[in-house]
């Protein structure tokens, strides 16, 4: 029932947030929120959309009040909320405040919200129980890695020939599954990039750029495995098994956000502004984030077959198997489409920089 309810009292707070910006902005935004198949279905089963509610009222206030020390605090303490309902907004509640310092210089507003966050270490329940936090540390190290995975993943794993796979999924391919439904918001981030650079007028609020560029990096480096060699505290292992440990509905938070920018970049044109160089640079996982939606709404909708990919690949690395072939051709698909995102974000967001910084 909480779950449900976070996710409706969201739309109401999508709304409020760019509302600011126009009433038609907020309608659409707030209307397919509503309709998303993904937003819906993950909407009443897990956690995530409990933290979401608390980032974006963190958000409201954040991006269309004065901050002011109260509101900061505030903004501080919904952080801290989320943070203790789900680990994953610990990740996000760091690149943000990463961000806000690098590119805002709000060294006041990230220092208030560091320290609420921070404070939360001292309201987690298992934490003052010596049996609950003992299992807890299990639970955690079994499943999370304190490298990120998206860099030491194949490593940890021994398949580094899936370092391309692992890039495509922890930018977007991860939401892949079976029985999972397309994300209409992340489909659509994607013309909305396409429309705006044509336009030449890449119509971003800065505030926005910095929780959508932060929702996204969260996923990106956040400490989960995708795949371990031992499930449940060691409950289950296997020699050569690998065992899954990172699901679609991660994606939840960053899909929110992308509906919200998307609707933002479609529809309203008359609150343009200039992006800064530095800012521009946060563009790039976005671009990035976005160029894998085709290729997940598509498997999503009709070939859910991500982790099989994975599988050819591993079968590659192995060398002696039957289906090293088929692998080869997988890891060189991965290759070739890792190459080629990453190099199209990074020649889009340098095009922008030079004419933008040049003038």
């Amino acid at each position: 029932m909480a779950p449900i309810i976070a996710s409706s009292l969201t739309a109401i707070l999508i709304y409020l947030i760019l509302y600011k910006f126009s009433s038609k902005v907020a309608l659409i935004s707030s209307f397919l929120f509503g309709l998303d198949p993904y937003l819906i279905q993950f909407s009443g089963a897990y956690l995530d959309s409990i933290g979401t509610f608390f980032i974006m009222a963190a958000m409201l206030l954040f991006t269309n009040f004065k901050k002011t020390s109260k509101n900061i605090l505030i903004v501080g303490f919904f952080f801290m909320l989320s943070i203790l309902t789900k680990f994953t907004f610990a990740v996000f509640t760091m690149f943000f405040i990463t961000l806000l310092i690098l590119l805002k210089k709000d060294y006041w507003s990230a220092g208030m919200i560091l320290v609420l966050s921070l404070s939360s270490i001292f309201l987690l329940p298992w934490i003052w129980f010596p049996s609950a936090r003992q299992e807890a540390i299990v639970h955690h190290t079994s499943m999370n890695s304190l490298l990120p995975p998206i860099i030491f993943g194949p490593m940890i794993i021994g398949v580094p020939e899936s370092y391309p796979w692992y890039f495509l999924t922890y930018f977007g391919l991860g939401q892949v599954f079976w029985n999972t439904l397309p994300s209409i918001s992340h489909i659509l981030l994607l013309p909305s990039l396409l429309v705006s650079f044509m336009r030449k007028e890449l119509n971003l609020d800065d505030a926005l750029l910095l929780f959508v560029a932060a929702s996204i990096l969260s996923i990106v480096f956040i400490p989960r495995n995708y795949w371990t060699y031992e499930w449940g505290m060691g409950f289950a292992k296997g020699e050569g098994v690998l065992f899954k440990q990172f699901y679609p509905y991660y994606f939840y938070f960053p899909n929110v956000i992308a509906g919200m920018i998307s609707c933002k970049l479609l529809i309203d044109r008359k609150g343009f502004r200039e992006l800064s160089c530095r800012e521009l640079a946060l563009v790039i996982p976005l671009i990035v984030y976005a160029l894998t939606s085709p290729l997940a709404f598509v498997m999503n909708l009709y070939y859910p077959y991500w982790d099989f990919i994975f599988t050819l690949i591993l079968n590659y690395s192995k060398g002696d198997s039957p289906m090293a072939y088929s692998g080869y051709v997988a890891f060189m698909v991965t290759l070739i489409l890792s190459i080629f995102i990453s190099s199209t974000s990074l020649l889009i967001t340098v095009k922008q920089i030079r004419a933008k910084c040049t003038k």
